[in-house]
């Protein structure tokens, strides 16, 4: 009897020692999920942390200077394990749909795990106040004979490979811009506000329509799309010509800043400026003559209230920087272009025709009434200028943006 009893007891003991393993194997296996779970959410959260880290250093770029761009890759954090890429789209290549004056940033955060968290921010651009933020604005514009436009950024180097170089105009006629015999354009054109539009790459001639651009077969731009609102330029206020005439011969001459009536250089002889103010009447190259500038502290402001003539010569800027020689045109005047190999300037001229030829390459910007460029002319945008331009113009184009959209993702 007293057997039977132990056995039971035995019985029950044995019962409950497995119900109370299995309340501690149960009890185990929820605080590991427990464990598991909050080390995936700090994980998340460091991971989150730098991609939101990612987003903040890039809108901080992006408020000094719009053309700024991350590095590739992924960034490794300082003082951390975490590390973050983060990627800049434009209304060309985003992955949504972007207005003209907007950017989609996306950052990814990574936690030493490998987890990954992203954040995706909409910021739209505030208009600058550069008055050459365009690499061609006019009020037409004539391309003809296999031109084009690209963009390079003098701060970083000489080789134009950039898709920047907005053509824009205040009108809204059919044929202001004009694109044909194989030109196009590395980037935007934007025609006045509420100008008809049409396709970038269209597969047929848009000559004869209402379009504002007209393009003929092979000819492209990157996009077209109008103005939110007319683009505002300075007129050019020339001081008064002087009296004196310059003439340059096979030796070539320094001249010195000041206010000149007529120049001209034939015979190869280069003329040389350095930083200052210059007022011309006209300016004319024969024979091959050359116009060169090498300073880099000041740059040349050249006026010009009658014409300039540089088809039968060339000029250069050895410091590379179009903001370092400037051309102003008067209302009225003319200019005649052939560049050099160094043909970094600004040509700017709101009420002047501007006409460039064959084998001009052209580094810095053109403004002007009419603009005309045929024979194979090439110009190439410098982007720096949109947020520094030159002293002349009075102002800089630091820009702004603001955060449109901030999305965890």
């Amino acid at each position: 009897m007293r057997s039977r009893r132990r056995a039971a007891m035995l019985i029950v003991a044995l019962a409950l020692i497995g119900v109370l393993w299995f309340l501690v194997i149960g009890f185990a296996s929820h605080s590991s999920q427990a464990v598991r779970l909050a080390r995936a959410g700090l994980a998340s959260e460091r991971a989150l942390w730098a991609a939101e880290a990612g987003i903040r250093q890039t809108l901080d770029g992006l408020g000094k200077d719009v053309s700024y761009r991350p590095k590739s890759g992924y960034v490794r954090m300082a003082h951390t394990t975490e590390s973050y890429k983060v990627q800049v789209f434009t209304p060309l290549n985003s992955p949504i749909k972007l207005s003209q004056s907007s950017l989609y940033v996306l950052a990814t955060g990574r936690d030493r795990s490998g987890l990954e968290r992203r954040v995706a921010v909409v910021v739209t651009l505030s208009q600058g106040s550069s008055p050459v933020s365009f690499s061609v604005f006019a009020n037409h514009l004539d391309m003809s004979g296999g031109c084009y436009m690209d963009s390079f950024n003098s701060t970083v180097g000489p080789s134009p490979k950039g898709s920047e170089a907005t053509v824009a105009t205040n009108s809204i006629k059919p044929a202001s811009i004009e694109l044909s015999g194989g030109s196009y354009i590395q980037g935007r054109i934007q025609v006045g506000p509420g100008g008809v539009t049409g396709e970038a790459r269209p597969s047929r001639p848009t000559k004869n329509t209402d379009n504002v651009v007209w393009k003929d077969w092979s000819c492209w731009s990157l996009e077209e799309s109008s103005l939110d609102k007319p683009i505002e330029l300075p007129a050019v206020e020339s001081p008064t010509p002087g009296k004196e005439d310059i003439k340059v011969n096979y030796k070539g001459a320094d001249i010195a800043p000041g206010s000149y009536a007529e120049l001209q250089a034939s015979g190869g002889g280069e003329v040389r400026l350095k930083g200052g103010v210059y007022v011309f009447k006209s300016l004319k190259l024969t024979g091959g003559a050359k116009l060169s500038f090498t300073g880099s502290s000041e740059p040349a402001v050249v006026y010009i209230t009658d014409s300039l003539d540089m088809s039968n010569g060339v000029f250069y800027n050895t410091s590379l920087r179009p903001k370092n020689l400037v051309f102003m045109m008067a209302k009225g005047s003319e200019a005649k272009i052939t560049g050099g190999a160094q043909a970094y300037a600004i040509v700017y001229g709101p009420e002047a025709n501007l006409d460039l030829k064959g084998g001009t390459d052209l580094y810095g910007a053109l403004v002007g009434n009419e603009v005309v460029l045929r024979g194979g002319a090439h110009v190439h945008y410098d982007v720096d200028l949109a947020k520094n331009p030159p002293p002349v113009f009075g102002q800089t184009s630091s820009g702004g943006l603001s955060v449109q959209s901030w999305q965890r993702l």
